[in-house]
């Protein structure tokens, strides 16, 4: 055991030349390699024991997200990934399959879920388990050296998802982790810049705090806003229209990030061993925007003007006062996109991690070569260029969400109607 994890060494045993030993009895050196995670910050260099023992000779990290974290001879985790059919948690997952650890994914439904076929043909084993039924954790986590958890109801949150799956599941997964020696618990949250009240709010910050409480080693992932989600048609952003709506102003900044980035610091935060028990790490892009200098971004790469239109502050305020659970949280994060959320230190985050971190201008290249077909350099693939198709499924899903909400509403209103007017009718 190593610093918690179980790690298998491979020791390379040859005679060191020149170096004061006879050569009828040669001095025997071992080489030891370990993986990045067992030193948080440093990717370790040889090193070599002989008859006196030397310190360890440090160098700082040359890793880049996406580069394998192994060791020789493999030092592998166990890791159970809750939300792994979504975009951020598969990706995470698939990336630590890439590194040879030994990767689940809690899905609900199990292999007849649309999505277990690619998270198998991944290397990612599937492990049926339903946030909304605690009963079904205990199996799931029994062998879970490490949970990273990315799961949300959100953007559809039916069924009342925001309580059962954001608030009281992600509190139940915590609580059978800590029952089942979980050594660590990553738990994507959302940015603590972001304060306004709504049921979303609630969750995340009663899951971070219960986190914090408890005897694993936490590690809470507090991306700022989504580019591809709120710079994308779903919320009213679409560039192949020549439209973007926005919130407020739109003078506002904004540390605009990459999914794909979020997936990136999932990774690391899974493998390293931070120097406290808990960390918490705000996150953002590569720098600050306003909605409108990311409408310019996208003016120039598509070469078209778009058509912008506000929707007041005002009307954000009325949306947050909603009594639906759905409609009022997405009223607090559209009110306080509005006002902006700068993360300071992002950057500097982004290189302690070792996370090359995508730009604005980068995600509305990739959009133009989706829409368009254009690609400047042949040489060059863009992270984004399946974006227009996420983008488009998403708004779908909203929409469907949407749909399927109103006509919730409508029934229960004709039933509430009906009720009432048996109440008041008249005997005959």
């Amino acid at each position: 055991m190593f610093n918690g994890y179980q790690c298998r060494w491979n020791f390379s045993l040859a005679p060191r030349a020149n170096h004061g030993a006879s050569r009828e009895s040669p001095t025997v050196f071992v080489e030891v390699r370990i993986a990045a995670y067992c030193f948080p910050a440093l990717w370790p260099a040889p090193h070599t024991v002989g008859r006196r023992s030397r310190a360890f000779a440090t160098q700082p990290s040359k890793w880049h997200a996406g580069d394998p974290i192994l060791c020789v001879g493999g030092c592998l985790m166990s890791i159970l990934v809750v939300g792994a059919t979504g975009f951020v948690g598969g990706d995470i997952a698939s990336k630590l399959a890439l590194q040879n650890h030994k990767v689940a994914g809690l899905v609900r439904g199990g292999s007849a879920h649309p999505k277990a076929k690619q998270l198998l043909s991944a290397g990612i084993e599937i492990i049926a388990g339903d946030l909304r039924s605690p009963e079904t954790l205990t199996h799931a986590l029994k062998n879970a050296e490490t949970v990273v958890c990315t799961a949300t109801s959100m953007p559809s949150a039916t069924d009342d998802g925001l309580q059962k799956i954001d608030h009281d599941g992600t509190l139940a997964l915590i609580e059978v982790a800590e029952q089942q020696r979980v050594r660590k618990f990553v738990y994507v949250s959302y940015s603590g810049n972001i304060c306004e009240d709504s049921p979303l709010e609630a969750a995340k910050r009663e899951c971070e705090n219960r986190l914090l409480a408890s005897r694993m080693d936490a590690v809470i992932l507090r991306p700022s806003y989504f580019m591809e989600v709120w710079l994308s048609p779903a919320l009213g952003f679409d560039p192949e229209n020549g439209s973007a709506r926005i919130y407020g102003s739109g003078n506002a900044k904004v540390s605009y990030i990459s999914a794909m980035n979020v997936a990136d610091f999932g990774v690391v935060a899974a493998l390293r061993k931070y120097a406290e028990k808990n960390a918490i790490l705000e996150m953002g892009g590569s720098e600050p925007l306003s909605q409108l200098e990311a409408v310019r971004i996208f003016e120039e790469a598509l070469h078209q003007k778009f058509k912008v239109d506000h929707v007041p502050t005002e009307s954000l305020k009325s949306q947050h006062q909603s009594s639906d659970p759905l409609q009022k949280t997405f009223g607090a994060l559209m009110l306080a996109y509005s006002k902006g959320d700068v993360v300071k230190g992002a950057a500097a985050i982004a290189r302690q991690h070792g996370v090359v971190l995508h730009s604005v201008a980068e995600y509305a290249s990739g959009f133009r070569s989706a829409t368009t077909g254009v690609v400047e350099n042949q040489e060059y693939t863009s992270p984004f260029a399946d974006v227009h198709k996420k983008a488009t499924a998403f708004k779908d899903r909203v929409a469907e969400a949407s749909k399927n909400d109103a006509e919730i509403r409508e029934r229960r209103l004709m039933q509430e109607g009906k009720d009432w007017e048996s109440l008041t009718k008249k005997p005959d």
